[in-house]
């Protein structure tokens, strides 16, 4: 999450954002799609007894297209 800043969030979310500008090339857009891919996960059970531990439940990246910039997003959610 480095050079993400955080655009919006509470306690039981947060949702960070990074762009760049430059063309959108094949191997552009395949790096960036596997990155997101590889960034997006939910998690089925911490393992603590209570559900509002503040543990990491679920993240999910991805990315857009706007002219000439790439846009980032990414979403955490917490167990609150």
């Amino acid at each position: 999450m480095k050079n993400f800043k955080v655009i919006e969030g509470d306690i039981d979310y947060r949702v960070y954002q990074k762009s760049f500008t430059g063309k959108l090339t094949k191997s552009r857009y395949l790096t960036i799609d596997k990155y997101c891919r590889v960034n997006t996960f939910r998690a089925e059970n911490c393992g603590h007894e209570w559900d509002c531990c503040g543990c990491l439940s679920r993240s999910k990246m991805e990315f857009t297209y706007k002219h000439n910039q790439v846009i980032i997003t990414l979403t955490h959610s917490f167990n609150y």
